[in-house]
């Protein structure tokens, strides 16, 4: 669903558990993000049996039609869809350890987000908050309105 980037290892991937994603009456949807560092990404390439798994399953979501969440925040052409997918794979399948995990609310009427658990892990160091943070608007542009306008369905 976005890109972040932490001053002390560089960029990283960001998807979120569609499949965790739950929906609740009072148009909440909770949701488990998490960030893999674009570094250890890479390093899979030298891992021929994920990667030999990630294209196989990327070929296969490309030949039935899949087509990313992320195509619902802005217009990605048949290159980048399938990096996107590939990503995507290897977040599902590869044992990297994410440098955040960030347990969301998103308040879909409201067009508002807030953290309930934040899970950091840089340079071997982590940091954990178990408290709900403060109701925030979310920023154009930014990973948290992508998040409301992908999970949150139009009535």
């Amino acid at each position: 669903y976005g890109f972040a980037t932490i001053k002390t290892s560089g960029p990283s991937e960001c998807f979120f558990d569609s499949k965790g994603a739950t929906n609740g009456p009072d148009h909440h949807v909770r949701v488990w993000t998490k960030c893999l560092s674009q570094k250890d990404i890479d390093d899979l390439d030298s891992q021929k049996e994920s990667v030999d798994k990630v294209m196989k399953n990327t070929a296969e979501k490309m030949e039935r039609g899949y087509v990313p969440p992320l195509a619902q925040v802005r217009h990605i052409n048949v290159n980048e869809m399938m990096v996107i997918i590939a990503l995507e794979e290897t977040a599902n399948i590869s044992s990297i350890q994410p440098q955040s995990r960030i347990f969301y609310e998103l308040d879909c009427g409201g067009q508002m987000l807030r953290e309930l658990s934040i899970d950091i892990q840089v340079q071997g160091k982590s940091a954990r908050i178990n408290l709900p943070r403060e109701w925030q608007y979310a920023a154009p542009e930014t990973n948290g309105a992508a998040l409301l306008k992908i999970l949150c369905q139009k009535p």
